[in-house]
């Protein structure tokens, strides 16, 4: 059997690229190899989780160089730090986190993000996943899978303006 092919390594859309962002001091590689670079002061200000998972020391780059994973520690002589989502939610994740533009996000990946919020424990996104969940309850189109969505993160308030909503559908 031949062996799998690893998927390429993909760097992140702007401002997360590596000439976007000059204080990068570690790089978030996704489940799907696509590298952010991104400031830990920042992650660790929106999420008591990176803010705990910065204390823990990351092996010295000399002696990960020793290492025979020598190119799977660090990029560019920055850490490289990996979480089990994919790029398609870490992307409006790390937006919410920091000063840019909010992200447009559909239902699927609006139900990735806030359980990304509840897993880093990161408030911010959590708002504004909550936000975007009001905001299609109140659009027709949308109400239902507002409601639905509501009602598997427990957001009473959401769902009741979503369930109103569905009466005029």
């Amino acid at each position: 059997m031949p062996p799998r092919e690893q998927p390429l390594i993909r760097i992140a859309e702007s401002p997360f690229r590596p000439e976007d962002a000059p204080t990068a001091d570690f790089v978030l590689q996704t489940s799907d190899k696509v590298r952010f670079w991104l400031c830990k002061a920042v992650l660790a200000r929106a999420s008591p989780i990176f803010k705990d998972m910065f204390t823990v020391p990351h092996p010295p780059q000399a002696a990960a160089a020793a290492a025979a994973n020598a190119d799977d520690d660090y990029v560019d002589g920055k850490p490289i730090v990996r979480v089990t989502e994919k790029a398609a939610v870490v992307d409006p994740f790390v937006r919410c986190c920091y000063p840019v533009a909010r992200p447009v996000l559909d239902s699927k990946l609006l139900t990735a993000m806030y359980e990304a919020g509840e897993k880093y424990e990161a408030d911010g996104v959590r708002a504004y996943a909550r936000q975007e969940v009001a905001r299609r309850a109140l659009e027709p189109e949308h109400c239902l899978r507002a409601y639905l969505v509501a009602y598997r993160f427990g957001m009473t308030e959401e769902m009741k303006v979503a369930a109103r909503q569905t009466i005029y559908v």
